[in-house]
């Protein structure tokens, strides 16, 4: 979730005025409908509109006209509710920017960024606002630690790493690209951690990308937006794990393998060097291949064909 912080709301609600219809109390920040919380703005076009039943009572809900809601919700009426609350994130963006930056033996950090002294931090680093970072944690020459990053004790961060990037999502109306949608989730990435040079793990739009503790990422690899990895994951060199997808634990995706957006890895699979993952793989499984297959069942297709030849020879 997107927390307001003191006067936060107050100054949207100046400029966004439908934020009126939603009443008092005020609202405690912007959630989204995978992690509903209480008293938060969400929003649903007509196509989710029944995932509106989970949320919970006194929550706000961003909808279009005559969407019906659940007893006990909080309303407001928008044509287009993803543009409405984007254009919110947007403004939200602009008031958290901040510019005083402090100086530290070549890198650059936010002025609310505290640093344990067991951090070593090398120069050309950036570290923007509102980034909590543990003790025992390196950081890398030229690495970005973007708005909204929560870093475990003990991990690593690779040279040229950006973690919190904005991740690649818009807002469209017939077709076309509006905007580019803010993502303000953040990352959160567990203990004892490294992240390989030129690395990037995109922030979450609204609830974080998650990294689990003790996830080996290795150099050039792209994490996109809202993916989420348990624990003990490695991904290789130039593999992609696409936006929304889910990794369980221990996962390793080989060098150059691309995981589809949304697609859910089980605990202990293996994707093999160049995969291109489109469906989901259960526990256990090693997929491989352009359009990757289970390796067990290719390999058994593969046996009774080559029975069939010597039978038919």
């Amino acid at each position: 979730m997107i927390r307001f912080q003191d006067g936060e709301y107050a100054r949207l609600r100046e400029n966004h005025t439908w934020l009126r219809s939603l009443g008092t109390p005020d609202p405690i920040g912007i959630a989204s409908m995978l992690e509903p919380a209480a008293g938060a703005i969400h929003f649903a076009d007509r196509r989710r509109a029944s995932s509106l039943t989970g949320l919970p009572p006194g929550s706000c809900a961003v909808v279009p006209p005559g969407v019906p809601l659940p007893e006990g919700l909080r309303r407001c009426d928008q044509d287009d509710p993803k543009a409405a609350v984007g254009r919110l994130m947007i403004a939200l963006r602009e008031i958290r920017r901040r510019s005083d930056f402090r100086q530290l033996a070549g890198a650059w950090i936010a002025a609310d960024t505290i640093l344990p002294d067991t951090c070593r931090i090398e120069p050309g680093v950036v570290i923007m606002q509102d980034v909590v970072i543990g003790p025992g944690i390196e950081i890398g020459a030229n690495a970005v630690i973007r708005p909204g990053t929560r870093i475990g004790k003990d991990a690593r961060i690779g040279s040229g790493a950006v973690l919190g990037a904005d991740g690649y999502g818009y807002v469209y109306r017939e077709g076309q690209a509006l905007f580019q949608l803010p993502h303000l989730g953040g990352v959160e990435l567990g203990e004892a951690c490294d992240i390989g040079p030129n690395s990037v793990i995109c922030s979450g739009t609204i609830d974080p990308t998650r990294i689990g503790a003790r996830c080996k990422i290795d150099g050039s690899v792209y994490i996109g937006h809202n993916a989420a990895l348990g624990a003990d994951c490695a991904v290789i060199a130039g593999a992609v794990v696409g936006g929304s997808a889910r990794l369980g634990l221990g996962v390793a995706v080989n060098t150059a393998a691309m995981v589809k957006g949304k697609v859910m890895v089980g605990d202990r699979a293996v994707i093999g060097a160049g995969a291109v993952v489109m469906k989901d793989v259960a526990a256990g499984q090693t997929v491989m291949g352009d359009v990757a297959g289970e390796m067990r069942a290719r390999l058994r297709r593969d046996a009774w064909l080559d029975q069939q030849a010597r039978q038919g020879g």
